[in-house]
């Protein structure tokens, strides 16, 4: 059991250090991707080689900002939505009509095919 403690104390600090090294300071690495992906179109464009290298280097530059921004987009969204879990709580007539909205505005009532053909919920109608 011991060496079980031991273990775990030493793969919580590794962890953490991989959390430190890759997740914070989410809004200065999307603004050091934003300066980078500029500087790099200034470079291609200053140099113009070849076509296939410039489109490849593009692709590359738009790609790594798009995965920063998708990364901080995922950060902010999660701390929204954990503030909003603990304000639910303290606000629970607010909260649960407001979730119950959600998933109303979520429900799939009908789906429609390629042949125009639609189906309904049989439960929706049902009910009527």
């Amino acid at each position: 059991m011991y060496q079980l403690c031991c273990k775990l104390r030493k793969l919580k600090q590794e962890l953490k250090h991989f959390n430190k090294t890759h997740f914070s300071n989410i809004s200065d690495r999307v603004k050091d991707a934003k300066r980078f992906t500029w500087i790099g179109l200034n470079k291609l464009c200053i140099q113009r080689l070849r076509i296939q290298h410039c489109v490849c280097e593009k692709e590359m530059l738009f790609r790594n900002y798009a995965s920063t921004v998708r990364e901080e987009e995922c950060f902010f969204q999660t701390k929204a939505r954990i503030q909003w879990l603990s304000l639910g709580d303290q606000n629970t007539s607010y909260f649960h009509k407001s979730v119950n909205g959600r998933q109303n505005r979520n429900k799939l009532l009908s789906l429609q095919g390629r042949m125009e053909k639609s189906l309904k919920d049989t439960r929706q109608s049902n009910q009527k």
